[in-house]
């Protein structure tokens, strides 16, 4: 089974007709999604995500989210299928996620070598692991700081040892010009909102368009085998305002958390609790040591 997410609705005019845009995130070549600002790239993402929730349990996919474009998607945070998200002014939390991130990626590679297979989708038979999402919305967010741009540079490292392994990058960018060569080389699912002109859209497309779409929000380019197509991609949620839509995610994600009560939780990163006592702290630490704190680097006890 593979984790599919409807969303939207493809114009084929070719053959006079129009169905229905299914992303399937299992087998995409992670996504990268172009556009300049009020044109639809996290409204792709919320239904995405949302979709993720409606349709699958926490078993089947998780996901981490990275918001540098306003902190919309950081009310996903408080489903049981993330497992954080960070923005601006977080950069501690973004690192320690990627620094989790390359273990996972090691442990699951260690995972297929042991079961002999080669890919996420035959493990998948043997052992039930989540398909694992890395949402970054805003991948420039990355370069405004010093760790950041570290991350960045390696980023398509990352990028290329998940393939195989079930961890899948779903990218926003204002611009094509944004995103690294060597970064946007492993984000090969591209969907386009906006582009200068035709030629552009068919640059980062990877194919000739002879058309491009309006300028209405959410419509946009897809590549279709070796036709390029256009897309209206479908909000998660109709109607009302920016924060009633808000409130109303906030409620079905009370409705999904007790859907799937019985399931475990994302994996997060550690962190400190605020709200630990120091008799709490103490506890399976040795009588004959002294406890002293936590070490920032791994969060674990001294003593």
């Amino acid at each position: 089974e593979t984790i599919t997410i409807p969303a939207g609705v493809i114009d084929d005019p070719e053959n006079q007709t129009q169905y229905l845009f299914s992303a399937d995130l299992t087998k995409c070549k992670n996504y990268l999604i172009v556009g300049s600002s009020q044109t639809g790239k996290t409204t792709f993402l919320e239904t995405l995500l949302y979709g993720a929730l409606c349709r699958y349990s926490p078993e089947d996919v998780s996901f981490y989210i990275l918001d540098y474009s306003g902190g919309l998607l950081k009310t996903f945070d408080h489903v049981k299928h993330c497992g954080g998200a960070w923005g601006e002014g977080e950069e501690a939390g973004a690192e320690k996620f990627f620094k989790m991130l390359s273990e996972i990626v090691k442990q699951r590679k260690e995972s297929l070598q042991e079961a002999e297979v080669s890919s996420f989708e035959a493990y998948h038979q043997i052992r039930k692991i989540p398909l694992l999402l890395v949402v970054i919305d805003n991948i420039s967010g990355l370069s405004t700081w010093k760790g950041g741009q570290d991350i960045y540079y390696e980023l398509n490292t990352l990028i290329r040892d998940g393939n195989s392994v079930g961890v899948r990058f779903l990218v926003t960018a204002a611009s094509y010009d944004d995103i690294m060569y060597k970064v946007r080389r492993e984000l090969g699912t591209r969907f386009v909102l906006d582009a200068k002109n035709r030629y552009e859209y068919g640059d980062i497309l990877g194919i000739r368009c002879r058309f491009e779409p309006d300028g209405m929000p959410g419509r946009g380019m897809i590549r279709d085998g070796e036709r390029p197509l256009e897309c209206q991609i479908a909000r998660y949620t109709s109607g009302g305002t920016e924060q009633q839509r808000i409130q109303e995610l906030k409620e079905e994600i009370g409705q999904i958390n007790e859907k799937y009560r019985e399931y475990e939780s994302a994996r997060r990163i550690l962190e400190i609790s605020e709200t630990e006592t120091y008799e709490e702290f103490c506890r399976n630490i040795p009588l004959n040591r002294i406890p002293l704190g936590y070490s920032m680097a791994d969060i674990q006890k001294i003593s």
